[in-house]
Protein backbone atom coordinates (compact mmCIF):
# COMPACT_ATOMS: atom_id res chain seq x y z
CA UNK A 1 0.00 0.00 0.00
CA UNK A 2 1.20 3.55 -0.54
CA UNK A 3 2.06 5.61 1.78
CA UNK A 4 0.93 9.03 0.23
CA UNK A 5 -2.38 10.95 0.00
CA UNK A 6 -2.05 11.80 -3.48
CA UNK A 7 -6.15 11.77 -3.90
CA UNK A 8 -8.74 12.82 -1.59
CA UNK A 9 -12.36 13.43 -2.09
CA UNK A 10 -13.79 16.50 -0.77
CA UNK A 11 -17.24 15.66 0.80
CA UNK A 12 -19.77 18.41 1.56
CA UNK A 13 -22.84 20.57 0.82
CA UNK A 14 -21.11 23.70 2.49
CA UNK A 15 -19.46 25.63 -0.60
CA UNK A 16 -17.03 27.39 2.36
CA UNK A 17 -15.80 24.30 3.83
CA UNK A 18 -14.67 22.95 0.42
CA UNK A 19 -13.27 25.38 -0.32
CA UNK A 20 -11.53 25.98 3.13
CA UNK A 21 -10.63 22.16 3.15
CA UNK A 22 -9.07 22.37 -0.40
CA UNK A 23 -6.87 25.52 0.22
CA UNK A 24 -5.33 24.06 2.93
CA UNK A 25 -4.68 20.62 1.33
CA UNK A 26 -3.13 22.57 -1.54
CA UNK A 27 -1.55 24.58 0.66
CA UNK A 28 0.61 21.47 1.98
CA UNK A 29 0.88 19.67 -1.39
CA UNK A 30 -0.28 21.43 -4.52
CA UNK A 31 0.21 18.24 -6.00
CA UNK A 32 -2.58 16.48 -4.44
CA UNK A 33 -5.72 16.04 -6.53
CA UNK A 34 -8.32 17.28 -4.74
CA UNK A 35 -12.06 16.02 -5.90
CA UNK A 36 -15.16 18.04 -4.77
CA UNK A 37 -18.86 16.59 -4.26
CA UNK A 38 -21.74 18.69 -3.33
CA UNK A 39 -23.78 15.73 -0.79
CA UNK A 40 -23.70 11.56 -0.86
CA UNK A 41 -25.19 10.64 -4.58
CA UNK A 42 -22.56 12.99 -5.99
CA UNK A 43 -19.58 11.42 -3.86
CA UNK A 44 -21.37 7.87 -4.60
CA UNK A 45 -21.55 8.72 -8.49
CA UNK A 46 -18.10 9.45 -8.32
CA UNK A 47 -16.69 6.36 -7.20
CA UNK A 48 -19.23 4.10 -9.09
CA UNK A 49 -18.17 5.49 -12.17
CA UNK A 50 -14.54 5.40 -11.46
CA UNK A 51 -13.52 8.96 -12.41
CA UNK A 52 -11.96 9.40 -9.58
CA UNK A 53 -10.51 6.63 -6.54
CA UNK A 54 -9.41 8.49 -3.30
CA UNK A 55 -6.95 7.61 -0.67
CA UNK A 56 -9.04 8.95 1.65
CA UNK A 57 -12.55 10.34 2.01
CA UNK A 58 -13.52 13.64 3.98
CA UNK A 59 -17.06 13.35 4.75
CA UNK A 60 -19.29 15.97 6.24
CA UNK A 61 -21.92 13.99 8.04
CA UNK A 62 -25.14 15.90 7.80
CA UNK A 63 -26.40 16.62 4.05
CA UNK A 64 -28.94 17.06 1.77
CA UNK A 65 -30.04 14.70 -0.95
CA UNK A 66 -27.95 11.68 0.67
CA UNK A 67 -25.70 12.11 4.06
CA UNK A 68 -22.69 10.93 5.10
CA UNK A 69 -24.16 7.69 6.84
CA UNK A 70 -26.57 6.92 3.79
CA UNK A 71 -23.67 7.20 1.27
CA UNK A 72 -21.50 4.82 3.43
CA UNK A 73 -24.22 2.68 3.64
CA UNK A 74 -24.07 2.58 -0.39
CA UNK A 75 -20.57 2.40 -0.06
CA UNK A 76 -21.01 -0.99 2.35
CA UNK A 77 -22.87 -2.85 -0.73
CA UNK A 78 -21.24 -2.03 -3.99
CA UNK A 79 -18.07 -1.94 -2.92
CA UNK A 80 -17.81 -3.92 0.86
CA UNK A 81 -14.08 -3.53 1.77
CA UNK A 82 -12.74 -1.93 -1.09
CA UNK A 83 -14.36 1.33 0.36
CA UNK A 84 -12.00 4.46 0.48
CA UNK A 85 -11.16 5.28 4.22
CA UNK A 86 -13.22 7.75 5.41
CA UNK A 87 -12.44 10.53 7.57
CA UNK A 88 -15.40 12.62 9.18
CA UNK A 89 -16.01 15.94 9.47
CA UNK A 90 -17.74 16.59 12.16
CA UNK A 91 -19.29 20.25 13.13
CA UNK A 92 -18.52 21.72 16.58
CA UNK A 93 -22.09 20.53 17.24
CA UNK A 94 -21.61 17.08 16.44
CA UNK A 95 -24.25 14.81 17.59
CA UNK A 96 -23.42 11.55 20.00
CA UNK A 97 -25.37 9.48 17.70
CA UNK A 98 -22.71 10.08 15.04
CA UNK A 99 -20.15 8.78 16.75
CA UNK A 100 -22.18 5.87 18.51
CA UNK A 101 -22.93 4.51 14.88
CA UNK A 102 -19.41 4.85 13.94
CA UNK A 103 -18.46 0.91 15.16
CA UNK A 104 -20.75 0.21 12.06
CA UNK A 105 -18.77 1.56 9.29
CA UNK A 106 -14.91 -0.04 9.22
CA UNK A 107 -14.09 2.29 6.64
CA UNK A 108 -14.19 5.38 8.77
CA UNK A 109 -10.86 5.78 10.44
CA UNK A 110 -11.15 8.35 12.03
CA UNK A 111 -13.07 11.62 13.06
CA UNK A 112 -11.47 15.45 12.38
CA UNK A 113 -13.79 18.97 13.65
CA UNK A 114 -14.49 21.06 10.90
CA UNK A 115 -12.57 23.11 9.46
CA UNK A 116 -9.48 21.51 8.73
CA UNK A 117 -6.76 22.10 10.99
CA UNK A 118 -3.22 22.72 9.55
CA UNK A 119 -2.08 19.87 11.17
CA UNK A 120 -4.57 17.91 9.21
CA UNK A 121 -1.90 15.63 7.24
CA UNK A 122 -0.29 14.10 9.76
CA UNK A 123 -3.57 13.52 11.70
CA UNK A 124 -4.79 12.10 8.75
CA UNK A 125 -2.27 10.04 7.69
CA UNK A 126 -1.52 8.59 11.54
CA UNK A 127 -5.33 7.47 11.00
CA UNK A 128 -4.70 5.59 7.94
CA UNK A 129 -1.58 4.33 9.59
CA UNK A 130 0.99 5.66 7.52
CA UNK A 131 3.61 7.24 7.59
CA UNK A 132 3.43 10.84 8.77
CA UNK A 133 6.66 12.33 6.72
CA UNK A 134 4.96 11.67 3.30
Amino acid sequence: MSTEIRRILNVDDNEMDRCVHERKILKHDASIEVHDAINGRDAFDVLETGQFWPDVVLLDVNMPVLDGFEFLDLCKKMFAERTPPVVLMLSSKFQDRDIERMPDYPMIVGTMVKPLSPGWHPEISQMLGRDQNV
